[in-house]
């Protein structure tokens, strides 16, 4: 909401999800793992990337991650449901095969991200989300299926995530 509100002229934004994992002992090391694409090693070749013209996400290679089920068009996770009703409600079928960035934790085009949140208001979606420290084992949540569905934002208009 804050860029749409500012008009800047940009084209990336970074993502950086704060990556809290009380519920593992791994929370630290994925944290550091996922940013690892921004550190100067890795950086120009971020920017490199993203400058191609097929290549909406860059992010850690690791974190790539898939839960579709073609077979029976489910997603192997507690959050199937809610996945489903978004893909349905934002009309995000054009993600397929719903790839996404494990972790929300990378680099992507702005232009597809704008315009998405300029048709659907991204505080209206915020307000939907659970508050506090969220977990979804066991149960799906819509904060943990917006983290794919962000992913699919921007594969659904034909973007490529590519691993480094």
């Amino acid at each position: 909401d804050y860029l749409l509100a500012t008009g800047n002229n940009i084209d990336l934004v970074i993502f950086l999800h704060d990556k809290k994992s009380p519920h593992s002992p791994l929370g630290n090391y994925w944290f550091g793992e996922l940013r690892k694409i921004f550190k100067p090693d890795l950086f120009e070749r971020l920017l490199s990337e993203m400058h191609k013209s097929d290549v909406g996400i860059c992010c850690s290679k690791n974190y790539i991650k898939n839960e579709y089920n073609k077979s029976d068009k489910t997603f192997d996770t507690p959050n199937n449901d809610l996945l489903i009703q978004l893909i349905d409600q934002y009309g995000l079928h054009a993600a397929y095969p719903y790839s996404f960035v494990a972790g929300t934790i990378f680099c992507s085009k702005w232009l597809p991200v704008k315009q998405f949140f300029l048709q659907y208001n991204p505080l209206r979606i915020k307000s939907t989300l659970e508050k506090g420290n969220i977990q979804d084992i066991g149960a799906g949540t819509l904060t943990h299926s917006w983290e794919r569905v962000i992913s699919w934002i921007i594969t659904s208009e034909g973007y490529a995530i590519k691993g480094l």
